[in-house]
């Protein structure tokens, strides 16, 4: 299949190797029949010779006569499958259509895409370690500005390019809807957080996991907040979902449904942004002024450069997002400064170094969000993007 999320074309041949061992006598007649939906062109010529030494094509009489026909019946240049052009990407949302703009800034280059079955805007977003993209959105046609308390769980189809609704969520609490909403995945389950944040009482959480046989929503333990705040992101690192605002950090099992209390920040002055690159959570504050580092193993912080702002270029910072590209941290900026418009800014911390380096790269020209304490990133099959691709020349820019 085309749609086979490959890399390689070794690992489909591995996979044949691995299904024919598993029952070797009954299986390994059906040899002949599966070598011709293997893509030999696709292989190195060291791939090829390992193949026909391999003992399953020796004691196959015509097996390696097969995979010769194949190669020299075929052409040249044969269909790569989806998987062997990827790219990740980071996820940005159209603020005045239905449009998604793929973005990796380290090459120049976005794609946008319209969606007729998304309604923005959208509640949240995630990607998983699978490699799944889910939004929270209301539903299409809604009309502007009426808040609904039930709320679309839509999955990507990376190969059709297109969004399928797979599940509703109630986002009713008590006394209204919540002010804050995130969607993360912890120990390979889907979870949603509803927050109601306040500053004259206790904040109230309510989380809820997503059943992915019966696509229902359960009930989760809720952590208890002792104190008010007006801000709150909630972030996945390895196993565990971390909840944190600017007094608490609080560490869910979903193994054992369980809440416990971990270091809080001390050294932040209003957390806005978080994300996870492996054991450890990266924040910063709205203003990019301070930027911190938990390490969730040792439960410990430490503090990072902020912002690298000349002082004789005063910039106003408005809403930094964090994310991950390709093993790197990034932060993308909105800054403002005397009489220029906003802009758009992404940097990259060099950890060697100590700094954040500013990467020059040109931002889409469309208004764009985000939703959530993070920018997306998923890896994105760019043919199947190019397929579906908005026609005003902007899908790809370098």
């Amino acid at each position: 299949q085309d749609g086979l999320d490959v890399k390689q074309e070794t690992t489909v041949w591995e996979a044949v190797v691995r299904w024919v061992q598993h029952s070797k006598e009954e299986r390994r007649h059906h040899l002949p029949s599966i070598l011709s939906h293997i893509r030999f062109q696709l292989l190195t010529s060291d791939d090829m010779a390992a193949i026909l030494e391999h003992p399953l094509i020796r004691e196959n009489p015509g097996s390696s006569e097969i995979i010769r026909n194949e190669v020299q019946g075929k052409a040249f240049n044969p269909k790569t499958r989806v998987g062997m052009d990827t790219q990740e990407m980071v996820l940005l949302v159209s603020a005045r259509t239905n449009e998604i703009i793929y973005m990796n800034p380290r090459v120049g280059r976005h794609i946008s895409c319209e969606y007729a079955e998304i309604c923005p805007p959208f509640m949240a977003t995630t990607v998983t370690s699978d490699n799944d993209i889910y939004i929270l959105a209301q539903e299409p046609g809604a009309p502007h500005g009426v808040w609904h308390t039930q709320l679309n769980l839509l999955q990507y189809n990376h190969v059709e390019n297109e969004w399928e609704h797979i599940s509703t969520v109630d986002r009713s609490m008590e006394n209204g809807l919540p002010s804050e909403e995130f969607l993360v995945e912890a120990g390979g389950h889907l979870f949603y957080l509803a927050v109601k944040l306040s500053l004259t009482i206790d904040m109230m959480v309510a989380v809820k996991k997503y059943n992915r046989c019966t696509h229902q929503w359960q009930e989760c333990s809720q952590p208890r907040i002792d104190g008010t705040s007006d801000i709150s992101v909630a972030v996945s690192c390895s196993p565990h979902l971390y909840f944190l605002t600017n007094a608490e950090v609080l560490r869910y099992d979903p193994s054992k449904d369980q809440w416990c209390r971990r270091s809080p920040p001390k050294t932040i002055p209003m957390l806005f942004t978080a994300v996870a690159m492996g054991t450890e959570i990266y924040c910063t504050d709205l203003r990019f002024s301070k930027t911190v580092v938990y390490d969730t193993e040792s439960d410990t912080w430490q503090e990072l450069p902020g912002f690298p702002n000349p002082r004789n270029h005063p910039v106003e910072i408005d809403g930094p997002v964090l994310f991950v590209l390709e093993n790197h941290l990034h932060i993308l900026l909105h800054t403002y400064s005397l009489g220029s418009e906003d802009l758009g800014k992404i940097y990259v911390y060099d950890s060697s170094a100590g700094v954040w380096k500013d990467i020059n790269t040109a931002m889409p020209v469309e208004e764009w969000n985000f939703y959530g304490p993070l920018c997306p990133v998923a890896r994105m099959y760019l043919p199947c993007l190019n397929n579906r691709s908005t026609e005003d020349g902007s899908n790809v820019c370098q």
